[in-house]
Formats: C-alpha cells, structure tokens, sequence
C-alpha cells in the first residue's frame, strides 16, 4: 500500500500538481517531496528543497593525504568554524583525517587540498539525520535550567 500511495505521489507531482503531506515517516518525504517545511513546537524552523536541507546538515569526511603534516592540518582544520570530531592521524607518509562537518565543506575541502589528496569520503546525512538536526536546534533556546 505504501508503494502505491508514493507511486501516486510521484505522478500527481509529475503531472504538475500540488500535494501537501504531513508524514513523520521522512523516507516518505524524501523520496516523494521537492520542497519541505519542518515544523518544531507548531513553528517552521526550516524549508527548501530535500536536497538543501540535507546538503545544509551535517556530513561526516575521511580522508588520506599524501604530503602534509598532522600539526599543521589539524591546527587549520581546528580553527574552522563548523568542524567537529577532528582526528588527525599519522599513517606512515600518510595522514588520515577523520572530521564531523556542518555547514560549508569548502574551506574545508580547501585545507586539505593544500597536500595530495589519496583517498576522499563525505557521507552526506539522508533527510531524517537532518531533520532530527533541526528539531534539536530548534528546541535547544527553549530549553530552561532547573536552577
């Protein structure tokens, strides 16, 4: 039956209608939906594309690079807004780098590009890792202290 309901999803969309789904199944959302909206304690706290949701979250990066130093590009690397979970190994001649990223990659992909990149991996979050993201920011100022 959920086959057929997204089948039918897709081709009202296909044929240029509009469909307004509210689902908290966000596998659903994000096979079936161009634009979303994500609403958090009755209030948007965010909207665009599934793509610009996902792409505006967070992204995990591995990388091994040929021709830098562990000091340097972790000094680099640390002093970017954003980064987080920073591991810079030495690996041999190598140097492995293992980083949580939110926001921009691009100075980050910067950074590394000051040595020979070997090997490159960014695992961007499906739509369900972002929205969580975004539910969990939106209740953070709400938040209040039990002093």
């Amino acid at each position: 039956m959920q086959r057929e309901v997204l089948a039918m999803l897709r081709e009202a969309r296909d044929d240029g209608q509009t469909v307004l789904l509210s689902s908290h199944v966000l596998s659903e959302i994000q096979q079936s939906a161009d634009d979303v909206a994500v609403l958090a304690e009755g209030r948007i706290v965010a909207e665009g594309s599934v793509a610009t949701l996902r792409v505006a979250s967070v992204r995990r990066l591995q990388a091994t690079l040929d021709g830098s130093t562990v000091d340097g590009l972790q000094a680099a690397l640390e002093r970017m807004p954003g980064v987080t979970d920073l591991d810079v190994t030495a690996a041999g001649e190598l140097t492995r780098v293992s980083a949580t990223v939110r926001g921009d990659i691009d100075p980050v992909i910067r950074a590394l590009c000051t040595a020979t990149i070997r090997e490159l991996t960014v695992e961007e979050p499906d739509l369900e890792e972002s929205v969580l993201g975004l539910y969990t920011a939106a209740a953070a100022p709400t938040r209040r202290s039990s002093s």
